[in-house]
């Protein structure tokens, strides 16, 4: 694989006189990765510190997906965001991960 950069006359601005040639050549690959498509595979982790839980899907299509996958699994997101596994639901209680619930207020 060779990559051709292109000596461009400094112009205005603060890049440098050397940049990546605007038509790349690209090299095919006729072969399959040597290391397996395995490797590729999706994964969510658990986002709380003490835990190492994954959960993976082979079919999942993406990242998006996976995410997906795992809550319809019965893992939760907390308030902050994170992916918590159902074992990190039952063992660490934590307060973000619970549901909110409403305390029936009327408007004032």
């Amino acid at each position: 694989m060779v990559i051709e950069l292109a000596v461009v006359p400094p112009g205005p601005g603060r890049h440098s006189r050397r940049t990546v040639s605007p038509h790349p050549q690209r090299a095919g690959s006729a072969e399959r990765a040597v290391i397996g498509d395995h490797l590729r595979e999706p994964a969510a982790w658990c986002e709380l510190s003490p835990c190492i839980a994954r959960y993976a899907d082979a079919e999942a299509l993406g990242q998006a997906d996976v995410v997906a996958r795992a809550i319809a699994a019965g893992w939760c997101k907390d308030l902050f965001g994170r992916l918590i596994c159902p074992a990190c639901q039952q063992r660490l209680p934590v307060w973000s991960a619970a549901p909110l619930v409403s305390y029936g207020r009327t408007g004032r």
